[in-house]
Order: structure tokens, then C-alpha cells, then sequence
């Protein structure tokens, strides 16, 4: 079942190990499903933060702050099954699994000026966006089918009109 994600991922802070450090930055990112408001999931984390955190801070030293800078965003991809690119991705695939992800991706971006999108290609998410990642060998073979079948079906509807 897909769901929203979210993680920190870079934490930076202090100079020594003995010394409270005067700032602390970390990044973090949510990856929401096309049907949940990003603005109101950030809007949470920010009245956490203003209403939660920072009095806390401010009991400890009087010149505390949080700040927030939104370095990104990538709207989700609600890819439809009867949108013509999703079949033909299944057909040139022979891949009839329905599926949805819980990791981000541009094509959101796409399909929201009206270019039609999906999301596939070669490798798997276990070997993403982590140490060693891969792709195999054989994996890459399937997409260069896949492509080949692609460009082939591709030339033959051009020389049909």
C-alpha cells in the first residue's frame, strides 16, 4: 500500500565535542502521494516547530530561532491505468502489475503541464540512492529491449501516416 514518506537526511552542527554549538541545520524531505497537499504537510511541521519546539528553545536561551527554507519540490505522479502511455508501457513490457511508489520522481512535474508520464526504467529501489548502488547488467538489457521496441513501434507508426 503506498504512502507518504519522510526522512532527515543531513544533519550539521558545532565545532567541538565539548561545546554547545550556537546553530544547527538539518535537511529533511517528504515524498507525498499526488492525492495529499504538500503545502499542508509542511504547514504541520512548521506549527510543530513554532508551537512545540521553539517555547521549549526559548526557556533554554532567549535568542532562539528555527528557520525553514524550502530548497525543492516535486509535485507526486498519479499516473492514470487508461492514459495511453500507460499502455503502452504495459504492452511493450508485458508488464500488467499495478503498482504505486513511495519515492519521488520529475515525471510529476510532467504530467502537470500535460506531458503524458510514466515512471519506468531499468534498476530496482533496494540498490537506489545508497551506498554501492547498481544497476545490473541484465536489467540494462531489458531497457535496451524495451527502448528498442520503443523507437521500432515508433518508426512504424510514422511511416503509416
Amino acid at each position: 500500500m503506498p504512502f507518504t514518506t519522510g526522512q532527515t537526511s543531513l544533519i550539521k552542527g558545532g565545532n567541538a565535542i565539548n561545546t554547545v554549538p550556537a546553530e544547527c541545520t538539518f535537511d529533511f524531505e517528504f515524498r507525498n502521494l499526488p492525492t495529499i497537499d504538500p503545502d499542508q504537510i509542511f504547514g504541520r511541521i512548521q506549527s510543530y516547530a513554532r508551537d512545540t519546539l521553539l517555547p521549549k528553545m526559548l526557556k533554554e536561551h532567549n535568542n532562539a530561532a528555527i528557520e525553514f527554507t524550502r530548497l525543492a519540490s516535486a509535485p507526486g505522479l498519479d499516473a492514470e491505468e487508461q492514459a495511453a502511455i500507460t499502455q503502452l508501457v504495459r504492452s511493450l513490457t508485458e508488464n500488467q502489475d499495478k503498482r504505486k511508489v513511495s519515492y519521488g520522481t520529475e515525471a510529476g512535474l510532467f504530467a502537470n503541464v500535460g506531458v503524458p508520464s510514466i515512471v519506468c526504467g531499468p534498476g530496482n529501489i533496494e540498490q537506489a540512492h545508497k551506498a554501492n548502488e547498481y544497476v545490473s547488467l541484465e536489467q540494462l538489457a531489458q531497457c535496451e529491449a524495451f527502448l528498442a521496441k520503443l523507437i521500432h513501434g515508433m518508426s512504424v507508426d510514422t511511416q503509416a501516416r
